[in-house]
Formats: C-alpha cells, sequence, structure tokens
C-alpha cells in the first residue's frame, strides 16, 4: 500500500492509510451507549463498572465532553461503514501542554496495528492543535497486548502505580506511558509493517 500521511479537514475528519477518525456526533451515541456497558470497555477504558441506562449514559456522555472530555473520535476502517472502536482525549492541561488519551477497538480488530495507526493520526493532530509537549496513556497490568504494544514501541514509561485497580478478585498495577512528538518515527515504522501485511490476514473482519 502506497505510504502517505495524515490530511485532516475541517469536520474534524483524520485520513490515514487504512482508516478514517471522524469526530462523534450524536449519531454515535447508541453505539458508544452499547460499548459503555461492554465488561470488555469497562475493563480496559473506564473507572466505571456498572452498566446504566440509556437516557442516564446521555447524560454522562454529555457531561464528559463539557467537563473533562476534550474530544472524541469514531474509529473507521476504509473499507467498511460501521464504527470498529472510539478514541478520545481527557484531562487536558494547557499549562503543562499534556493529555492523556484512551482508544477503544472491538475485540476483532485487535492484532491488526488499527491502535497503533490511530495514535499515531490522533496524536499528531493533537499535537499540531494544541502545541504539546507530550501525549499520556494508561494501561492496566492485565491489558498485555496494549502493554506490550507499548513496550515494544519503548514508549517513555512514567508511571508505575502498583496494586491500582481491583479486578476479577485480584489487584493489578496501572502503567503510565508518555507519547512526544518524536516518537512518531517509531510508530511510522510500526504502520509502514502492517500496511503492507496483505489483505488475507483481515479474513472477514
Amino acid at each position: 500500500m502506497e505510504e502517505r500521511e495524515e490530511t485532516i479537514d475541517s469536520l474534524l475528519t483524520i485520513t490515514t492509510p487504512r482508516l478514517i477518525l471522524r469526530e462523534a456526533s450524536p449519531e454515535d451515541i447508541p453505539v458508544l451507549y452499547k460499548w459503555r456497558n461492554d465488561e470488555r470497555f469497562q475493563a480496559l477504558c473506564s473507572v466505571r463498572r456498572t452498566s446504566i441506562e440509556y437516557e442516564n449514559f446521555v447524560r454522562e456522555i454529555n457531561n464528559d465532553l463539557s467537563n473533562d472530555r476534550l474530544m472524541q473520535m469514531m474509529i473507521y476502517r476504509k473499507t467498511q461503514e460501521a464504527a470498529i472502536g472510539t478514541v478520545y482525549a481527557y484531562e487536558y492541561n494547557p499549562t503543562d501542554q499534556n493529555i492523556f488519551i484512551t482508544i477503544y477497538l472491538e475485540r476483532k480488530f485487535e492484532r491488526l496495528g488499527y491502535g497503533v495507526e490511530t495514535i499515531y493520526a490522533f496524536g499528531r493532530y493533537l499535537f499540531e492543535t494544541l502545541g504539546l509537549y507530550k501525549i499520556y496513556i494508561e494501561i492496566y497490568e492485565y491489558n498485555k497486548l496494549s502493554l506490550s504494544t507499548a513496550q515494544n514501541l519503548q514508549f517513555s514509561e512514567e508511571g508505575h502505580f502498583l496494586k491500582h485497580r481491583q479486578f476479577n478478585g485480584q489487584r493489578w498495577d496501572l502503567y503510565r506511558f508518555a507519547l512526544y512528538q518524536e516518537d512518531a518515527i517509531k510508530i511510522q515504522r510500526y504502520m509502514k509493517y502492517w500496511n503492507n501485511r496483505t489483505t488475507s490476514l483481515i479474513g472477514n473482519t
């Protein structure tokens, strides 16, 4: 596949070689609600542990977007219409020029490099528009796939919180990684590997 950098248009749509990231809209609330109540999403991406009713979720996400959550994007593959995940930025600190991001992908779209491609595209957008110094990503110890990816890409481990989370009857550590602008080179190499893979790896997903 031909390599090219993402383009950003006025509609807050970010395009990469394989993905389209589009700013979340009210039409996305049903799928976001489904993910919000999924146990896997709660385990990997949220401090919230219980399911809620649809009306309460509408209030919850509007409150998040009005207060803590700066921006939320839906993740699409170019080859299909339905969203495969979401990424959002929160706890923006304009004084110290840092922000946190969280990524969620449906399980069948893991291990295809989409998470890293999303980090690259969304991260670059945030760096360029907010003038950031670094972006934080937090990963729980039991999230082995994301943890190994961050370590393999040699993201800077800047926090290790012991026994931070109670989950499935155990206590687990929380790791905080920082992404700097110069880390884009590492991510681009990873993206190139996946962009050159044959579509047979994707199958019917």
